[in-house]
């Protein structure tokens, strides 16, 4: 049996042969050259097959190269793409800001939005933009958030908000003071810096001053206003452990590692005063800012004043625990609060043995003083806010705002009529304590730092809140942006009708005092319901 490629080479030696023959007799070729005519025939073929492959091949590869630099070219196409809509994105993202900034919101999220709009969107996804600007712009109409400040690398410690809030200055556990400046409306920005060479500083806010220690025993100074003016240092001697500015910013107090205490003129660049011994035990220093005088507490818990223009010092005894803070209420009072809880007050000038006026639950997270200093406020690790009254002194009110929520910080805002209370989780609360007679008000939740509340400072007018986190950030609001809600506290039980007209609303309620009170919006009034019997429509 023949196989296939038997036959198929049978079959070709046979064309051959034939072909060889033909052309040997149309040209009278002898018959003893057909072997090599065929032998040249087989070559010509085949160099003819090599030939035909190298062009196919050479067109495979020409293809194959014009495949690929197509593809090249695509990926650059969309890379070009990608860029190109990252870049309309960030503009349209900076155009939002402006419009923000005009107090538009609505403009500046449709603004925003049209960062994303592409051609291959549908009609129905335009629509929900268009319905998202409208929902979310309503929000934002009410939104206190004002920004967030993110230059520093580490938690940061204090923040000084300037007047009308359009300046700050931070100062982080990055050993970094920032100035920050809002110019032509924008929001705050780095305007300049400074490196700290300790954790140790000192600010005086109302001259944007800053100062600080170094290993080398050197207190520096920088003036973020004019970095160019600012004081140059003096020599401490030792690394200080703590500064304290005076009130007006003109002087400033070290004590050294050893105890060593020196106040020093920063405006004429000399020693005002030594302390002639050492006060290694030294846990708080503050200038007196109702009497020309320096008091540094101490570990025992005595409280250590060195009036300026007397020669004698005077050593202050009779509270426990160690001094962690203090500062000046009315009529010369000066309270301050121990690490076992309490709030102590003595006075200037006499200075006489301090009076514990109460004790606070838990280890005192934070102290702060009303402007007017008949008020004081402390907050608790606990979680527990308590209110003091200095001229009784005596506690006036106590709440825990939430439960298993450590208090943080705690400041006064610029009339007094308000605390703002930082918490661990990093939720912020405003509470309306204006009237003196009622309960303190929760009218505000400011929630967006992920970490703790370290610092809060309002702004002069009352109209701006800055706090400091442990996140890395300070956060900026607005509050007279918010729609607050008005209550009325007028009853001591539950009210079980109400009513909206057009120009009023009106509440009627029932009391287990069998007293109830009427009233709209514009009036308030206090009703007996047992005279209603003779007069039904009263």
């Amino acid at each position: 049996m023949v196989s296939t490629s038997d036959a198929s080479a049978s079959f070709t030696e046979a064309l051959d042969d034939g072909l060889a023959k033909l052309v040997a007799s149309l040209y009278e070729v002898p018959e003893r050259f057909l072997p090599l005519l065929r032998r040249e025939e087989r070559r010509r073929r085949h160099r003819a097959i090599i030939g035909f492959g190298v062009a196919a091949l050479s067109v495979a590869v020409l293809t194959s190269a014009i495949a690929i630099w197509g593809l090249i070219q695509r990926a650059d196409a969309v890379s070009a793409l990608k860029s190109a809509l990252a870049s309309r994105a960030q503009m349209s993202v900076r155009l939002s800001g402006e419009e923000l900034q005009k107090k538009d919101p609505e403009s500046a999220l449709a603004t925003a939005l049209a960062g994303v709009d592409t051609r291959n969107m549908t009609e129905k996804d335009r629509a929900v933009i268009t319905d998202s600007v409208t929902a979310i712009a309503n929000s934002m109409a009410n939104e206190t958030f004002a920004g967030a400040l993110r230059a520093h690398t580490d938690a940061v410690l204090k923040v000084f908000l300037g007047p009308g809030g359009r300046a700050a200055i931070t100062v982080g556990a990055d050993h970094k003071a920032i100035l920050w400046n809002a110019e032509s409306g924008l929001t705050l920005r780095p305007i300049r810096s400074v490196q700290l060479a300790e954790s140790v500083f000192a600010v005086a806010q109302n001259k944007g001053l800053i100062a600080w220690g170094s290993r080398g025993g050197q207190v520096h100074f920088w003036n973020s206003s004019a970095p160019e003016s600012s004081a140059g240092p003096f020599d401490l001697g030792e690394t200080a452990r703590m500064l304290a500015f005076s009130e007006n910013g003109t002087l400033i107090a070290a004590i050294g590692t050893t105890g060593k205490l020196v106040v020093w003129d920063v405006t004429n660049n000399n020693s005002v005063w030594a302390a002639p011994n050492p006060i290694p035990a030294a846990t708080m220093i503050t200038f007196g800012t109702v009497c020309d005088c320096l008091i540094i507490g101490t570990l025992s818990g005595d409280l250590f004043v060195k009036p300026f223009g007397e020669m004698d010092s005077k050593m202050v005894y009779g509270a426990s625990g160690k001094i962690t803070n203090g500062s000046f209420g009315r009529n010369r009072q000066f309270l301050f609060t121990t690490d076992d809880g309490g709030l102590w007050l003595t006075s200037a000038p006499l200075w006489p043995a301090p009076v514990k006026i109460g004790q606070s639950d838990g280890s005192i997270t934070g102290f702060a003083i009303a402007h007017n200093g008949r008020l004081a406020v402390t907050t608790s690790l606990g979680g527990v806010v308590q209110f003091w009254d200095v001229a009784k002194q005596a506690e006036s009110k106590k709440f825990k705002p939430r439960l298993n929520t450590a208090l943080t910080s705690v400041t006064f805002s610029s009339l007094g009529n308000a605390i703002a209370l930082g918490y661990g989780d990093g939720a912020i609360a405003i509470w309306d304590i204006a009237d003196a007679g009622a309960d303190a008000t929760e009218t505000l939740v400011l929630t967006g730092h992920s970490r703790s509340v370290l610092d809060l400072s309002f702004s002069d007018d009352g109209a701006s809140l800055a706090s400091a986190s442990l996140d890395n950030t300070v956060r900026l609001w607005q509050l007279q942006t918010a729609q607050r809600p008005t209550m009325k506290r007028a009853h001591r039980g539950a009210a079980f009708h109400a009513n909206r007209r057009a120009e009023y609303i009106s509440l009627l309620a029932v009391c287990p005092t069998r007293e109830c009170r009427f009233g709209w919006s514009r009036y308030w009034i206090r009703v007996d319901p047992s005279t209603w019997k003779n007069n039904p429509r009263r």
